[in-house]
Parts: C-alpha cells; sequence; structure tokens
C-alpha cells in the first residue's frame, strides 16, 4: 500500500499512507510538504498539516531547504491569504497557498517525549485539544482531497497525530502501531524507537484518547466548531457540519469495513474566532514558547 516515493525537486519522503475512499492521507517529512514541491502536484495535495514549532521554523530561515515553508507560514505577501485563530494564533495558523490553491495548517508545537509538557509551554497547549484540533481537521480536510501529515523528518510528532488520527477510524491503538509498523518506510526498525522515544504519547493515547475521543472531538466541537466551519467555508464554499456526523455509527461502519480490508490480525459557538488578515497588514509576532 505504501511506498518510499523521493521529491524530483527538493527532497523528502512519503513515509506512509492510508486510504480512504479515492483518497489518501499521507504521512512524511518536512521536504515534501515545502511550497513548490513537485511532489505535492504529483500526488494531489490539497491540505497540508505541519506538525512543527514555529520557532523551529525562524531557526531555519538561515537554511534554503526550510525558505519557502518559512516565507508561507510568516509572511503576508500579496500571494499569500491568511486565516487565524485570534486567541490561539500563538500555536495554531491556517494559511492558503494562493499559488497552489493548497490549505496548510500548521501546530506549533515542540517535539516533546511527553504530552505533559505541552501544558508548561507558555502559552499551555492541552494535549486533548491538540489531537482534536489535528484528527478533525485530517478528517474534514480528506473530503475535499488528499492530505499530507509532516513534521521534521516524520518519526515522532506526525506519526502521534496520524495514529490518534487511525484510531477514529476504527483501529485500536495496538492495530494503528501495527499499521504504521508494517507500512512505515524510513529509518530502519522506526516503531522500535517510537515506542522507546514516545513510551508516554503512547500510555496517553491507550489511556486518554482511545476510550473516550469521541468525547473529547464532541466537548471540543462544542466550543470551537463554529470559527473553525468558517476556514472551510472560506476555503471550500460547499463544507458544511465539520462535527455533525463526528463518531456517528455510519462513520463507525465505514471504519470497521477499512479495518477489515486491511487484513490487520492484532488485537456551539467559538470564543475563538476567526479572522482573515489582508494583504495589508502584518501578522503578530508568535509569542516565545518555552520556559528556557
Amino acid at each position: 500500500m505504501c511506498s518510499l516515493v523521493e521529491t524530483n525537486d527538493l527532497g523528502g519522503h512519503v513515509l506512509c499512507r492510508y486510504e480512504v475512499g479515492e483518497r489518501f492521507v499521507y504521512l512524511s517529512d518536512v521536504g515534501v510538504a515545502l511550497p513548490g514541491s513537485r511532489h505535492l502536484r504529483e500526488l494531489k495535495i490539497r491540505h497540508v498539516l505541519s506538525v512543527v514549532e514555529f520557532e523551529s521554523l525562524d531557526n531555519g530561515r538561515k537554511e534554503p531547504f526550510w525558505a519557502s515553508l518559512v516565507r508561507l507560514y510568516e509572511t503576508s505577501e500579496a500571494e499569500r491569504g491568511w486565516i487565524q485563530w485570534e486567541e490561539s494564533s500563538s500555536w495554531v495558523k491556517v494559511v492558503v497557498d494562493l499559488p497552489s490553491g493548497i490549505l496548510y495548517c500548521n501546530l506549533s508545537v515542540p517535539d516533546l517525549s511527553d504530552p505533559k509538557l505541552l501544558e508548561k509551554l507558555i502559552p499551555p497547549v492541552d494535549p486533548v485539544e491538540l489531537l482534536c484540533l489535528a484528527t478533525l481537521y485530517i478528517q474534514k480536510c480528506v473530503e475535499f482531497g488528499n492530505v499530507l501529515v509532516h513534521c521534521t523528518k516524520g518519526q515522532r510528532r506526525s506519526p502521534t497525530i496520524f495514529l490518534a488520527w487511525l484510531v477514529t477510524q476504527g483501529y485500536s491503538l495496538a492495530q494503528g502501531m501495527k499499521y504504521l509498523e508494517e507500512r512505515y518506510e524510513g529509518e530502519k526498525d522506526w516503531g522500535v524507537g517510537y515506542r522507546k522515544s514516545r513510551s508516554f504519547w503512547l500510555e496517553f493515547l491507550e489511556k486518554v484518547w482511545y476510550p473516550n475521543w469521541r468525547e473529547h472531538q464532541r466537548k471540543w466541537c462544542e466550543r470551537y466548531s463554529a470559527g473553525f466551519e468558517k476556514i472551510f467555508e472560506k476555503f471550500h464554499p460547499s463544507a458544511v457540519g465539520l462535527c455533525r456526523n463526528s463518531g456517528s455509527r455510519e462513520e463507525e461502519d465505514g471504519a470497521e469495513r477499512r479495518r477489515t480490508d486491511c487484513s490487520l490480525v492484532s488485537g456551539g459557538n467559538s470564543k475563538r474566532r476567526v479572522h482573515v488578515v489582508t494583504q495589508k497588514m502584518v501578522p503578530k509576532l508568535w509569542n516565545k514558547r518555552l520556559k528556557r
């Protein structure tokens, strides 16, 4: 199902993919996601989820390899279109790359081994809220086209998000890890290293996310769906009901069919208003994140 594909112009690797009907959710490193990558065109990517700390992008300004992605998330040039959450803009940013028509969402979180450390950031990040936003973004985007999920190397942050999303597709945590380990085409013995370095995340996914992800998403939608849907109404005018079918029986039945097809054996209104930053406005600098 998955194959390692190298970009022809900017480097990078596709590490895994998951089929949803006629569309795909891809897992990759940052090289695949760079604006202008031929890979984005070849894979017909329409949406990107970047799980990369913004300060890391800032540090990459000196590296030409990062330059296009840095400019995409920090400039308001005429060819860029901006959409932001006012209260969460310090760690969430959504931008449309108008030349390609690709919708990018940046979750600016550092590469931390324990989800509890997210709550010590400035401002703090709720790990449950992070997973809700990421999984709902993927689920909504895949209705309209292929989705790419990436971090820097595609080894820790983005696989964690990918795994959390597989849970919403009907997989147990063990099944999700089996799916990734069997199809991951990156570093040799990736699964062994991931289990060791992300043991706290796996425990969090097993005890907090897996049993209650529907309830977590429902509560998240009650608070933020109105604002989030405005993003999709702008990018996809036909988009309605971001959370309407979250965790529905139809969704569960479809997930069960997809899980069987893979032949796995293992056992309200938002307070975060959305506004568009026009071409003449300069985006606010993001606050410093970690307590040094």
